[in-house]
């Protein structure tokens, strides 16, 4: 072979193999431009960014009902309990109603499981309880849901009130907390989930406290 036919075929090998490498690099769930924030922030927007880590797996099962078509879903990760092996809780979802309107469930997740910090999530909760996961779920529409597994600290059934606050980008402070009520019992665990109203999201706090009949 001359050499010029050569160097072209190693020009289509070399321009393949980039073709199928950036089709494998994007095989992956898709991130809407809003929620890439939050893995990827410029340097101004880092300095109120809530940073998120792409994870292929989720600890929460029941958000496969809001997959969209299509999306790919990702890998599910089942929690066994060593100190009680003969009984496996079964999550209860307690989803936020968003402007008082009853929830209905879209399919409309990408299938991406960004998963933030829990050293730096803002938080604000009883410390008889902790947040054992949280993960935030774009939706193809730019918003985010966000789930969290809060696990009952104590030996005794709790009633408390929960709810997440969003940030948007630009904005300069928190939504106001609109709490529901949530039942854990002893020693248990609850699932919880929240949907931010509006895209762009930057960062979220969520909040878990004792029931009470005042507004906090």
């Amino acid at each position: 072979m001359r050499p010029v036919g050569i160097i072209i075929l190693a020009l289509v090998i070399a321009i393949s193999g980039f073709f199928v490498w950036d089709a494998w690099r994007n095989s992956g769930p898709r991130i809407p431009r809003e929620a890439k924030i939050l893995i990827n922030p410029d340097v101004e927007e880092a300095k109120v960014v809530l940073p998120h880590t792409i994870d292929d797996r989720t600890y929460f099962e029941e958000s496969l009902d809001y997959l969209a078509e299509g999306a790919p879903a990702p890998k599910i990760v089942q929690v066994i309990r060593a100190d009680r092996p003969a009984r496996v809780p079964v999550p209860t979802v307690v989803p936020k109603n968003v402007n008082d309107q009853p929830y209905q469930i879209f399919r409309n997740w990408t299938g991406a499981v960004l998963v933030p910090d829990l050293k730096v999530v803002s938080k604000a909760y009883t410390d008889l309880v902790t947040l054992a996961r949280v993960e935030a779920h774009p939706i193809e529409d730019g918003r985010i849901r966000v789930w969290a597994r809060v696990q009952n600290l104590t030996d005794e059934p709790l009633l408390l009130q929960q709810d997440c606050t969003f940030r948007m980008v630009g904005s300069t402070g928190l939504e106001k907390p609109f709490f529901e009520s949530l039942e854990i019992p002893a020693a248990d665990f609850r699932d919880v989930m929240f949907e931010s109203d509006t895209k762009g999201v930057v960062a979220y706090t969520i909040l878990v406290r004792l029931y009470q009949e005042d507004i906090w």
